[in-house]
């Protein structure tokens, strides 16, 4: 009877347990509440600085000139991306990110500083994450900085859907980071680099990103085993561009209008299958290196993957026999015949026939039935 006796408490004192937790996940919903601004407090950092772990800071249509620091979980959201403004005065970062599970969304953020910037120490920045994890950007609008998105030494965020452009030196940076997405953004005049990986980054994700106008669209360097897929990069002077980087995926992607599509330098391992190569006036220089007086060296050289399977990728110069040679180590064996993602085409002329006729058709029969009735 004893040992039932216990059995029968410690069942009892489970089920209770049990019992209290909705109960405390409830408790925790209710004490996250939203924070409006100026309507609460006049300014952004005021909101957060008073914000709750889990809280959120609705920030309504305006221009806030101010910088921000976030180092608690919270969502930093603007009533509207184009309306609402947070303005950096031409100083240093605009928002300083030093946390995990923070969102920050809705708003354009502008005029952090634009000192030059030599790879040394943290450039000025419009949002500046360090030592963070998942963070989200999504839905802002970046510009008028030294580089848009500085992410130093962070995992498991997400960059999405952002506008960036008119920065001095570049765009989005990834340094040291891991599993770090950086998808739907739209990259435009961004001085040096778009977007750019290094410092041993890996397993990151560019995934439908457009990146036009910039010295180098993507930069690859001393970064491994990252995926780049479907982006666009248009007019760069140099759109792809591997560093001492090795067993990156690049699939589906469109390079186009470039001086030159993609260039290596000592990079090996790299995948490419599904791209499209079209009019860049070199399509790929597999030994890069612009310290050398002609930009190629042999030191630089590198032998990368083509085709992957009976897939390699369509090349705007290629003249429909055998392979595509880029040179005796480079060579796409299954080079395709037109491109993976064609352009949307205007509707055939039956169409243009058919439908205008059945709407005539219609209208006959309405006109009829219309007579008929009033006989």
């Amino acid at each position: 009877m004893g040992s039932k006796s216990q059995t029968f408490v410690l069942l009892t004192v489970l089920l209770f347990l049990m019992s209290l937790a909705p109960l405390s996940d409830a408790i925790v919903r209710a004490q996250t509440r939203t924070i409006v601004v100026p309507d609460q407090y006049p300014t952004i950092q005021q909101a957060i600085n008073s914000a709750n772990g889990g809280d959120t800071v609705y920030v309504k249509n305006g221009v806030y000139d101010e910088t921000l620091t976030i180092s608690k979980t919270l969502n930093l959201i603007g009533e509207n991306t184009q309306s609402t403004i947070i303005n950096g005065g031409n100083i240093g970062n605009v928002v300083q990110v030093n946390g995990n599970y923070i969102a920050i969304s809705g708003v354009t953020i502008e005029n952090a500083g634009t000192s030059e910037w030599t790879g040394h120490g943290f450039p000025d920045s419009c949002i500046s994450l360090q030592d963070s994890s998942f963070v989200k950007v999504t839905n802002t609008i970046l510009t008028k900085a030294t580089v848009a998105i500085w992410s130093y030494d962070s995992s498991n965020s997400v960059i999405s859907d952002n506008l960036v452009f008119n920065t001095t030196t570049m765009g989005i940076i990834a340094y040291d980071d891991t599993n770090v997405t950086v998808s739907g953004c739209s990259v435009k005049d961004c001085g040096l680099i778009g977007l750019h990986l290094d410092g041993s980054s890996v397993d990151c994700n560019i995934i439908n990103n457009t990146v036009i106008g910039c010295s180098e669209g993507i930069d690859i360097e001393k970064s491994n085993k990252n995926l780049i897929r479907q982006c666009v990069l248009l007019n760069d002077n140099l759109s792809l561009s591997f560093t001492k980087s090795g067993e990156n995926l690049v699939q589906y992607c469109t390079i186009s209008n470039g001086s030159i599509g993609a260039g290596f330098y000592q990079s090996n391992d790299n995948t490419f299958t599904g791209n499209s190569f079209i009019n860049n006036s070199k399509q790929v220089v597999p030994n890069l290196d612009f310290s050398s007086p002609n930009f190629v060296s042999s030191s630089a050289y590198s032998q990368n993957i083509w085709d992957e399977g009976n897939m390699g990728n369509y090349w705007s110069d290629y003249n429909g026999k055998g392979d595509y040679v880029i040179d005796a180590n480079n060579v796409d064996n299954y080079p395709l015949a037109q491109q993976p993602y064609p352009s949307p085409t205007v509707p055939e002329l039956p169409w243009l026939v058919i439908v205008p006729l059945l709407l005539l058709l219609f209208s006959v029969a309405v006109i009829l039935r219309h007579q008929k009735n009033l006989t």
